[in-house]
């Protein structure tokens, strides 16, 4: 619980993250999550926030909600070119047993796919909506993306936001490498000179 996940490439696994069995609270966010069979996995979790990562090419899914889950918070994701061989949508919830005679399945559960003011982008966007337009110059679509009853992002976005391979932190630690090095240069040079004088 109350883990945090910010600023990651996680690229080429299983699945990218997974959060199973009752683990709640966690934040995920800034994240390049790519190439993954599924980028992020929620088995049974809750109460999750997942805000403002880049999730693409993923093969199966850019995320994927299973069994009890509800009440995960996320928005402010690019969802681009996930599930992109499959004829379906880029995020999968699937099915869940009620208790009815005989059994019925109902949709997955619901979590919230905006933040009032705006969602998320999809790729697929205007390939589902095609007579979408956006609203105002605000951007964004003036036509929901439907996943299941439970779960629609009401305001989706027209541009993506980009999460780069490398995140703020990595540029920041390369920068800060560097200047080290030119500083180390610096002060070798003026010791070599000050040797110089006096001798």
């Amino acid at each position: 619980m109350d883990n945090r996940i910010v600023g990651n490439n996680i690229v080429k696994n299983g699945n990218g993250i997974k959060f199973w069995y009752h683990i709640s609270k966690n934040n995920i966010s800034e994240n390049y999550i790519a190439e993954n069979a599924i980028g992020i996995l929620v088995d049974d979790a809750y109460d999750n926030n997942i805000i403002g990562n880049m999730i693409t090419k993923n093969i199966d899914f850019g995320i994927q909600l299973k069994c009890n889950q509800n009440n995960n918070v996320i928005y402010h994701n690019s969802f681009v070119d996930n599930n992109a061989d499959r004829d379906g949508l880029q995020v999968s919830l699937p099915a869940y047993m009620g208790f009815g005679d005989p059994i019925e399945w109902l949709p997955g559960r619901g979590n919230v796919w905006d933040n009032g003011t705006s969602g998320n982008y999809w790729s697929d966007y205007f390939i589902r909506y095609p007579n979408a337009t956006q609203i105002d110059g605000l951007g964004i679509g003036d036509t929901p993306y439907y996943i299941n009853e439970n779960n629609i992002d009401r305001f989706p976005l027209i541009e993506p936001i980009v999460i780069s391979e490398f995140s703020s932190l990595t540029i920041l630690l390369v920068i800060s490498f560097f200047v080290a090095i030119i500083v180390i240069y610096k002060q070798k040079l003026d010791n070599g000179r000050q040797e110089e004088r006096n001798d």
